[in-house]
């Protein structure tokens, strides 16, 4: 059996539960690895219990697929409480405290005594409305030190991080796990596949803001686990 080396979580805008499910559906029928569930609309507290009750509907399967959650009202550190109270697989995070720049701040300590790798941590770092990340490798080794995956993006939604500061991260972790999220779509995602391990989409794969495009859906999973 061929060990996997990438994979794909497409990132679910949730508009109400019928639309959240039935995209996750689509997103397991063209063989992403998961999904995360995200609201724009200040609907935080109906993602986890959303969440596991789609962990139970479509993760029992021989092909795992995880369900994660961005709850973006919340801290690091009370979004993964509400993970591990609902059992949920994974949960990402925007602002988890780490910087080359200012170090470790009081929100990262505190989840240092909190993640124990019972739920894949995604600490965005060098990220997108951060402020400015002059170094963007060395923030990668410290968010992977502290137990997250570093997780980054271009500039803003919908950008695509820039090659070299992809390429940089992956080094300064040995090719060990980096996730990108924003900006991958079928068109462009080659370049990026020698260096990001976990590839968090949406915009790319999408007809609108709550509807993936299977076929473009299919078409990026393929690509990515081809690799």
């Amino acid at each position: 059996m061929i060990e996997q080396k990438r994979w794909v979580y497409p990132v679910i805008h949730h508009l109400d539960d019928v639309t959240t499910i039935h995209q996750a559906c689509v997103a397991k029928a063209c063989g992403a690895d998961g999904v995360f569930l995200i609201s724009h609309n200040g609907e935080d507290s109906d993602l986890p219990p959303l969440a596991y009750q789609l962990k139970c509907m479509i993760s029992s399967s021989p092909r795992e697929f995880k369900v994660g959650i961005n709850l973006l009202s919340k801290d690091a550190y009370t979004a993964y409480r509400y993970a591990r109270k609902h059992l949920i697989d994974m949960v990402w995070v925007d602002a988890p405290g780490v910087s080359s720049e200012g170090g470790y701040a009081e929100e990262a300590r505190r989840m240092a005594d909190i993640i124990d790798g019972s739920i894949d941590f995604f600490g965005s770092v060098a990220f997108k409305y951060q402020p400015h990340e002059p170094n963007p490798d060395i923030v990668a080794v410290m968010a992977r030190d502290l137990g997250m995956l570093p997780t980054t993006s271009g500039t803003a939604t919908g950008s695509a991080p820039d090659i070299a500061k992809a390429r940089l991260m992956s080094k300064a972790l040995e090719g060990g796990p980096l996730a990108v999220a924003s900006g991958m779509s079928v068109d462009n995602v080659d370049a990026y596949l020698p260096y990001f391990t976990h590839y968090l989409v949406a915009t790319g794969v999408s007809l609108d803001e709550n509807h993936f495009d299977p076929e473009k859906l299919k078409a990026f999973v393929r690509k990515v686990h081809e690799y």
